[in-house]
């Protein structure tokens, strides 16, 4: 899958690419925000390298109507070796649904 700077995840996808290995980007920040109006849900992001997952964030609460906003020029992920990847579910209510926004160093 190519690099996506725009993804909505809903109830049908749990897990999704945003960069693929060999994509070759430079992702400055990742932004999360809760499209949902009344439940909370869990947000992961994480570093795939073949088989192991490193995960930058993990079971993160994001309530209702909220952002938060990942700043990965402090970690190690490199495009060309690893993909990144999100994960979200449900957290107190039984949907969800995210919007996840990236931008890239020019």
């Amino acid at each position: 899958m190519a690099f996506s700077k725009r993804l909505s995840i809903d109830n049908t996808t749990l897990t999704k690419e945003i960069s693929a290995v060999g994509d070759n980007v430079a992702i400055k920040t990742v932004s999360f925000c809760n499209t949902e109006d009344t439940h909370s849900i869990k947000v992961d992001l994480f570093i795939n390298n073949t088989d192991e997952d490193f995960y930058i964030i993990k079971n993160v609460d994001l309530p209702a109507g909220a952002t938060i906003e990942i700043d990965m020029l402090k970690t190690t992920f490199n495009s060309s070796e690893d993909s990144l990847r999100v994960k979200i579910q449900a957290g107190s209510g039984g949907t969800f649904s995210a919007d996840i926004l990236t931008t890239e160093i020019i």
